[in-house]
């Protein structure tokens, strides 16, 4: 847990600027009576904001490289379950960490509207030392975060391909991650393939 009574304080200040980039790949190795198995490549490239006055940062100061396995199975075209499996490798002395990623979801209407539930397990491997001074009075970005949590998510694709989502996280058995639920919400576009 964090300390809270800290002997000096970092002067009051904002920022808006960009965070870190993310790019990514993903291959379908197998996609037959409802089972699909696939790949991925995530990186995210260091191109956010860290101000050393005022701890605020706007992303890990590491390039991270994500690979993982991705397995789902589907059910009468109306419910599936996934599970993303995988580890983040990080540069700049931040530990890595695994992530095991499970959802369950239904379609209501004409496979348009979704409403899911998940479970996320994160547990970092602590091969890291990263800590700058101030970071532990701003929270942002820690090093060593792990985590449980519960995900739920509704979302709406028309069948244009445009689409929102709006959802909510809760994390629990937590380490260096906020002790609030993360709200969160997206406008998007998904190609058909």
């Amino acid at each position: 847990t964090l300390p809270t009574n800290f002997t000096d304080t970092l002067p009051s200040s904002s920022m808006f600027n960009v965070g870190n980039v993310q790019a990514g790949v993903k291959y379908k190795f197998f996609h037959k009576k409802g089972l699909l198995l696939a790949g991925s490549l995530l990186s995210e490239f260091k191109t956010g904001t860290y101000e050393n006055k005022t701890g605020l940062k706007t992303g890990l100061e590491a390039f991270s490289f994500s690979p993982t396995i991705h397995i789902a199975k589907t059910f009468d075209e109306k419910y599936y379950v996934n599970m993303d499996l995988g580890p983040t490798l990080r540069t700049d002395d931040y530990s890595g960490d695994f992530r095991i990623s499970t959802a369950l979801g239904t379609n209501f209407w004409k496979e348009q509207i979704w409403l899911r539930l998940g479970f996320d397990i994160r547990p970092s491997f602590r091969n890291g030392h990263n800590l700058y001074a101030n970071n532990l009075q701003t929270g942002l970005y820690l090093n060593n975060r792990e985590y449980m949590a519960v995900v739920i998510r509704a979302e709406y694709n028309h069948s244009s391909g445009i689409g929102i989502y709006g959802g909510v996280t809760a994390y629990f058995n937590a380490e260096n991650i906020g002790a609030f639920p993360f709200i969160n919400g997206a406008i998007f576009y998904r190609w058909k393939y």
